[in-house]
């Protein structure tokens, strides 16, 4: 039987790199939304304009939703990195007092 090794450490420092991912992504998404928000006449007081400007506010609320959905997926990737590398880590401890 073939058996692999794991190094808990590197395991715990790619967690950390996604922490850092999804830290990023949260004050990059506030920073868009505060500059990406249109005043109410931006693209005029025309039907045309007031259609253009809802489709916009849609599309931007989709953006939105959508970063932060991979915000949470980021801190998800991250926690469950953090548990494998605590699970090798006592894994490995448990066959030392073997």
């Amino acid at each position: 039987m073939q058996f692999f090794t794991v190094d808990p450490a590197a395991v715990r420092r790619l967690s950390a790199a996604f922490d850092s991912a999804s830290s990023t992504i949260g004050k990059e998404a506030g920073a868009f939304e505060s500059s990406a928000r249109l005043p109410g006449a931006a693209f005029g007081r025309l039907p045309e304009g007031l259609a253009a400007s809802s489709h916009y506010e849609h599309r931007l609320g989709e953006a939105l939703q959508g970063l932060a959905a991979l915000q949470v997926t980021l801190e998800q990737v991250a926690t469950n990195l953090r548990a494998s590398a605590d699970a090798y880590s006592a894994a490995d401890q448990a066959s030392l007092l073997e």
